[in-house]
């Protein structure tokens, strides 16, 4: 779990690097991630010491999944730009997504000390914290960030996960429950929401969250596969074979879908049928394991 990255920012000066920058940019957003590299490369080779260029460099290895590669550009950006508490921030969440949790730590620590009131870092720090067992400092944190931004969403499931990481159950249903009343979170608050409600076996309001957003975007397959999970946890077979049916209509080379309906079909005693869903599966990816 780990907090925001803070992904775009106004670039001027030089017109150039706005040049590229609002480019790539637009490409990023779009998931053209090839298209994108090789425009940043080229602004990168115009105006090698931006540090924007390389913080953007890092934005699109992260989506790409490559978090060394990450780790790698949004490092050069700090070292380009020691002083800006936001490269450090983004530093700090690839480190802390990649596992590298003491970098992480000291990172996000120095970002701070430079801009103590930053409610990513704030929140990366909370993130921190409860990966070094150090519950208490993740409470701490996580209150700080809540306070500085109440109405901001991804603040308070990094709070629920800090109280519940301390043992307080309670205040992280409560901490939850208060995300219902704001709007418009991002996906992935919504996504790590649900799962922290599953953790807790508070599989009513996961299922609750999950609804919701699924009726907002019926296409949103994560969801989708979440929904299925919680209503085979819930022994609810047939709904939870619906949801699988569902998403393999739509994308028939879904793995998780795919094992989610053998599940099922094994459950429900239809073997064989389990048995052909299970090695589609393996033929559409041999080194999954069931």
């Amino acid at each position: 779990m780990s907090g925001k990255i803070i992904e775009m920012r106004e670039v001027g000066g030089d017109h150039v690097c706005g040049y590229y920058y609002d480019r790539a940019s637009n490409l990023l957003a779009e998931g053209r991630y090839g298209e994108a590299e090789a425009l940043i490369a080229e602004g990168r080779e115009a105006e090698p010491v931006n540090a924007d260029l390389a913080n953007l460099d890092g934005l699109v290895s992260l989506r790409k999944g490559d978090l060394e590669g990450a780790v790698e550009r949004f490092g050069e950006a700090v070292l380009l730009d020691g002083g800006r508490a936001d490269l450090r921030n983004n530093l700090g969440t690839a480190l802390l997504e990649a596992g590298r949790t003491r970098e992480a730590a000291d990172t996000i620590a120095s970002g701070l000390a430079i801009d103590g009131e930053n409610v990513n870092l704030l929140r990366n720090a909370a993130s921190t914290a409860i990966a070094l067992g150090d519950a208490d400092r993740a409470v701490e944190l996580a209150c700080r960030a809540v306070r500085k931004e109440p109405f901001e969403a991804g603040s308070h499931v990094v709070h629920a996960e800090t109280l519940f990481r301390s043992g307080d159950r309670a205040g992280a249903a409560e901490a939850l429950a208060r995300i219902k009343f704001l709007s418009g979170a991002p996906m992935k608050v919504l996504l790590k929401t649900v799962h922290l409600y599953i953790r807790m076996d508070m599989l009513e309001e996961a299922q609750s969250i999950v609804y919701s957003a699924v009726e907002c975007d019926p296409s949103n397959n994560r969801m989708m596969l979440l929904l299925g999970k919680i209503l085979e946890m819930r022994d609810d077979l047939d709904g939870a074979r619906h949801v699988y049916v569902t998403i393999l209509s739509s994308d028939p080379a879904d793995i998780d879908a795919r094992n989610g309906l053998g599940c099922i079909l094994e459950r429900s005693g239809e073997y064989y049928e389990a048995l052909e869903h299970f090695m589609e599966a393996h033929r559409l990816a041999p080194s999954n394991e069931r």
